[in-house]
């Protein structure tokens, strides 16, 4: 009876094992899709930090509205390759109604130079003073830094900052935060595009 037991076991384990499902598994490789073999560009990841969003109210052609100025820093964190930011959108984190800024952009077609975060490092164009020693030489982005309006009379309890990009790989990304007013602190999610 011992030796049926031990023999039905046997037979089934070689059973399983000839389906493939005993069978070791080769550990897989990360290789280019492509089929050359050679490691896949690394993408990059990119960061948000020291959030904060300065606020002002005043009057404009017989309007008063709010003022909405995000400051934070960008930071690559894979260390594998730099990336351009392309744009940034601040906006306010529901739909409002017309004729209230739903969202405001500022992108790469406004500004001088390309904003470049390098493999590893830190972005500061977008925590400075706009208007720093005349807006452009030491980073300040002038009119082209990101801002937005509200009409709505108790102004926005936050706003959202998206910051598209481009790597160096060509691969598209955004990340973005929600910065409540005027606490400073902040929510961070990030996508690839």
């Amino acid at each position: 009876m011992r030796a049926g037991l031990v023999l039905t076991c046997s037979l089934a384990v070689t059973v399983v094992a000839g389906c493939g499902g005993a069978l070791p598994v080769s550990p897989t490789t990360n290789t280019d899709p492509r089929g050359t073999g050679a490691q896949p560009p690394v993408r990059a990841t990119l960061a948000l930090s020291e959030l904060s969003v300065v606020v002002s109210r005043f009057a404009q052609h017989d309007t008063v509205y709010w003022g909405y100025e995000p400051k934070f820093r960008v930071a690559e964190t894979s260390g594998g390759t730099g990336a351009v930011i392309t744009a940034v959108r601040v906006a306010a984190p529901f739909p409002v109604s017309p004729p209230d800024s739903i969202w405001e952009e500022t992108s790469e077609a406004c500004w001088r130079n390309p904003l470049r975060v390098e493999a590893g490092g830190t972005l500061e164009a977008f925590n400075v003073e706009p208007w720093t020693d005349g807006g452009w030489t030491k980073g300040g982005l002038g009119y082209c830094a990101p801002s937005l309006a509200s009409y709505r009379d108790e102004g926005l309890p936050s706003v959202v900052i998206t910051v598209t990009f481009t790597d160096d790989n060509g691969n598209h990304g955004a990340v973005w935060a929600t910065i409540p007013v005027p606490q400073g602190a902040a929510s961070v999610g990030q996508t690839a595009l």
